[in-house]
């Protein structure tokens, strides 16, 4: 796997060609009343200079990336500018489509206040039937049957049955046919 350079890296490439060029700057721009002896303060302002350039080459690099990268995304916003015609489609689709007519909130809650009250008296009603105090499970099995009528089992095919059985069972078939011709 091939490690990605970073902006610094590709930065470095470049200053190693420019380098020659920013030491005469550099040289320059040191002002021509500094001690010759003071060997150290022209190192300090040397680095200072060189990190204050790098630091502006990677954001100079840094803000054309910006740039670049700003364009492609107004041009993905540009892309849906243009979904005009189908807003104007929309609308005949919303159309279409029955609303439901929505409950306030004071009806729904007297509404569940009556259905809780009809449901109080529907269980006092069936607690107190002599029917469902004799047996009370075949009180409710017996609801159920009347209310959601017989209930349809599905047969479901029989298992097809291995090698010999079925050999068997064609043969007595067979046998049967040969009998009764």
């Amino acid at each position: 796997m091939v490690k990605r350079k970073t902006v610094r890296q590709k930065i470095g490439r470049k200053e190693a060609k420019k380098q020659p060029e920013k030491d005469a700057e550099v040289a320059s721009s040191f002002s021509e009343d500094m001690e010759p002896g003071s060997s150290r303060v022209k190192r300090k302002l040397t680095k200072q200079m060189q990190f204050l350039s790098r630091l502006q080459e990677t954001q100079t690099v840094l803000g054309t990336r910006k740039t670049i990268s700003k364009k492609k995304h107004r041009r993905k916003k540009s892309a849906l500018n243009n979904l005009s015609g189908l807003a104007e489609v929309l609308p005949s689709f919303e159309e279409c489509i029955p609303k439901q007519p929505h409950l306030l909130r004071r009806n729904q809650a007297k509404a569940r206040q009556q259905l809780v009250v009809s449901e109080a008296e529907q269980l006092s009603k069936v607690l107190g039937h002599p029917q469902f105090k004799a047996n009370p499970f075949t009180a409710i099995h017996e609801h159920l049957v009347n209310t959601l009528g017989p209930v349809l089992e599905d047969k479901a095919k029989p298992l097809m049955k291995k090698g010999k059985e079925k050999k068997s069972k064609q043969k007595r078939k067979a046998m049967n046919n040969a009998m009764e011709e």
